[in-house]
C-alpha cells in the first residue's frame, strides 16, 4: 500500500517569477478545461534547460468520453512517462485530499514502487487560489456528462453458482 506523505508547498513568498508566469499558462488551460465543461487541471511541460514550453495539456475527459485523457495525459502520457523521460520536478496549484496522486490520497510521486531512476519533487501552492476557485466553479455545477447511476432497489440476489 502507499502511503500518504507530507505535501510540499511552497510559499507563496519564495515563489519565483518565471514558476509563476509558467503556472499562469497552466491556469489558462484550466480555465479552457474549465470552459469545455471538464474538470479545471491544465498542465505546462517546459524544459529544464531552455526553460521553453515542450508541451500543454488540459482535461478532455468528458470532451472525448474517454477517463484516461486528463490534463497530463494530453500533455504526454502520465506520471510512468515523466518519470521515463527525466522529469524529476512537478510544480502543481493545490492538492486535492479526496483525489490527489501527489500527496492528496497518495503519493505517486515518491513511490518507490514506481520510480525506477530517480526521485520526483512534486512542488505545490503556485496560484493556489486560483486553482482552488476554478476547482470550485466546477464543483458547484451540474456534470451533464457523468453517467446516470443505476438503481439497485430491484436487483434480486442469486444464490445459484453455475458450475465451471
Amino acid at each position: 500500500m502507499i502511503e500518504k506523505s507530507k505535501l510540499t508547498m511552497i510559499n507563496r513568498s519564495k515563489q519565483n517569477l518565471s514558476d509563476l508566469l509558467l503556472m499562469d499558462q497552466a491556469i489558462e488551460m484550466a480555465k479552457e478545461a474549465l470552459d469545455a465543461n471538464e474538470i479545471p487541471v491544465g498542465c505546462v511541460l517546459v524544459s529544464k534547460t531552455t526553460e521553453q514550453v515542450l508541451s500543454k495539456g488540459r482535461n478532455r475527459t468528458n470532451e472525448t468520453k474517454n477517463a484516461c485523457l486528463h490534463a497530463e495525459f494530453d500533455a504526454i502520457s502520465g506520471l510512468h512517462s515523466i518519470i521515463q523521460l527525466g522529469i524529476n520536478l512537478v510544480y502543481f496549484g493545490c492538492s486535492n485530499d479526496r483525489f490527489g496522486g501527489c500527496g492528496g490520497v497518495v503519493s505517486i510521486h515518491n513511490d518507490p514502487n514506481l520510480i525506477h531512476s530517480r526521485p520526483l519533487a512534486a512542488l505545490g501552492g503556485y496560484r493556489r487560489e486560483e486553482a482552488i476557485i476554478l476547482l470550485r466553479k466546477f464543483y458547484i455545477t451540474e456534470n451533464t456528462n457523468a453517467p446516470v447511476p443505476k438503481k439497485k432497489t430491484n436487483r434480486v440476489l442469486k444464490m445459484e453458482i453455475p458450475d465451471v
